[in-house]
Formats: C-alpha cells, structure tokens, sequence
C-alpha cells in the first residue's frame, strides 16, 4: 500500500482536498458505503455483547452477523 502511495506521489497524483475535513471524509465513505458503524457505535455493541453474556454467565455473547449487529443498534437508538 505504501508503495503504490509513493508511486502516485511521485507521478502527481493526490487526494483533493489535501487537507480533507472529517465531514468531507464522512461523506466519501458514506458516498461508498452508506451502511458504517462509528466507533461510538462499536462501544454501544460492545456493552450490548457484555450485557447478553452477564444473562448467560459469559464475558460476552457475540454478535454472529451484520445484519444481526445493526439490528441490536437500531433498537438500542430506539430506546
């Protein structure tokens, strides 16, 4: 990666802005990937994995899909 990086360096190619704001960069991703989870969003699953687990007696009780994890953060938004 860092190679190909250098190589565009030297041939002149750069990112526009060269000095992008967290919102420009929020909207590229968001424009490649509407569906993201934050890092905020990854604390939220976290706990939510411990709470399930305390219930059962484990550390934590995974999320086993995607769709199963932004399921359990549109409910916790939802309360």
């Amino acid at each position: 990666t860092v190679a190909a990086m250098m190589t565009d360096a030297r041939g002149g190619a750069h990112l526009q802005p060269d000095q992008p704001t967290q919102e420009a960069l929020d909207t590229f991703i968001r424009a490649r990937q509407p569906i993201t989870v934050s890092y905020l969003d990854w604390r939220r699953l976290d706990a939510l994995e411990c709470r399930q687990g305390e219930a059962h007696g484990r550390p934590r009780l995974k999320f086993t899909s995607i769709e199963e994890m932004l399921a359990a953060l549109e409910r916790e938004a939802e309360t």
